[in-house]
């Protein structure tokens, strides 16, 4: 049943997701992923994936954690058709001091992968992962043999589907991803033209209460409001010359919309999502990812909008998360089952990123994401 959807996803038929998702329930994983890369510019062609892994957890991979991933590089190094077992090359001790691993890949709930290199052609790698959780084992005998057998046919499909695809039409990696996160998201390049705005973006857009889509663009509600999104959006120097002059470019703006009571403003998060940065995932062009909240005096954590405003790792999101509900350090060791002195460190590193000394303080800026904050780019 694996191998003959595999055949159907290429020609169309079916989706690429379904297709992975019977070879996650075949295998036993956690998540089922496929992607090409251009290997001459890093950029991510097409990628498919299945299972249980938390979309936000794949944006902070495509947004900083595919740098530092020591899999990757691994499995590229190997021929086509040979398969990497990480932990015949990382062990505990590797694990356990690996900013990969513990930032990134345990808090998202992930450990063991078997990757292979399916086709290595014409600067194009395309690879196969398969991931299995921390409560699980590695991939056992059985399943190397059947994955073995899947990937041998896999890659052959893949070359139906590369033959029969262009490249203009292949899927975008981060928008499918944005896809799936329920945080209202928005891309706009430096003219504030739309170009991609997921299911509660576009319910956003529509309700036109702060922002609007006006024929393709997006505007402002309010006029005065206008001056302010233009600026924010030239802070980010999306397009070559086009910072502010004698200004450096920065990664992230926070803007806050209307002249109401502040119950009711809308704050926006603009970060800066640039190519290179980002495998190309979201297209040959600069553009910035704008998250829309509304602040109504009640207290919502948002892991993503946490992670993109703070540079937070999804560890320290999770404390945040925790911190916000009114546990103490005691009940988040014991939740996320480490050590009192993990959770100390954690809650420090936090504190220093988001510029507060007291749990107190962090509460203070949590209820108001993404606009408040000890940030030295706040737009009042």
């Amino acid at each position: 049943m694996v191998i003959a959807a595999f055949y159907a996803a290429a020609r169309g038929e079916i989706e690429w997701g379904h297709a992975l998702d019977l070879a996650v329930t075949a295998l036993d994983l956690l998540v089922s992923h496929l992607f090409a890369i251009d290997l001459s510019s890093g950029e991510v062609l097409f990628s498919f994936e299945a299972g249980n892994g938390p979309a936000e957890a794949m944006f902070e991979y495509i947004r900083h954690y595919h740098r530092i991933d020591p899999r990757t590089g691994l499995v590229l190094s190997l021929p086509v058709g040979q398969w990497m077992h990480c932990h015949e090359h990382f062990d505990d001790a590797f694990v356990a001091a690996d900013p990969f691993y513990q930032e990134w890949l345990l808090p998202a709930g992930g450990r063991w992968v078997s990757g292979i290199k399916l086709e290595d052609e014409a600067s194009v790698a395309v690879i196969w992962g398969l991931n299995r959780g921390p409560g699980q084992s590695p991939l056992p005998e059985e399943g190397r043999q059947r994955a073995d057998r899947f990937g041998h046919h896999l890659a052959q499909a893949i070359r139906l589907y590369r033959r029969s695809r262009s490249r203009v039409a292949a899927i975008r990696l981060g928008e499918a991803v944005l896809d799936r996160i329920p945080t209202p998201v928005i891309l706009v390049d430096e003219q504030r033209a739309i170009r991609f705005a997921n299911a509660p973006g576009r319910r956003v857009l529509d309700a036109a209460d702060s922002i609007c889509d006006r024929h393709g663009y997006m505007g402002c509600v309010n006029p005065s409001d206008e001056v302010q999104l233009n600026l924010a959006l030239r802070a980010l120097g999306l397009a070559e010359g086009s910072v502010l002059a004698g200004a450096t470019p920065e990664d992230r703006r926070f803007l806050r919309l209307g002249e109401g009571a502040e119950a009711a403003a809308t704050h926006l998060l603009l970060y800066a999502i640039r190519p290179k940065e980002t495998l190309g995932a979201f297209g040959g062009s600069a553009l910035a990812m704008v998250v829309p909240h509304r602040s109504d005096g009640r207290l919502c954590v948002d892991p993503l909008v946490l992670a993109t405003a703070y540079g937070l790792t999804p560890a320290e999101c999770q404390i945040a998360v925790c911190v916000a509900k009114g546990m103490s350090i005691e009940d988040i060791a014991e939740v996320r089952q480490v050590s009192r002195s993990t959770v100390t460190s954690q809650l420090k590193s936090l504190f220093a990123k988001v510029g507060v000394s007291r749990q107190a303080e962090l509460v203070s800026v949590l209820s108001t994401l993404p606009f408040e904050g000890n940030t030295p780019h706040a737009v009042a």
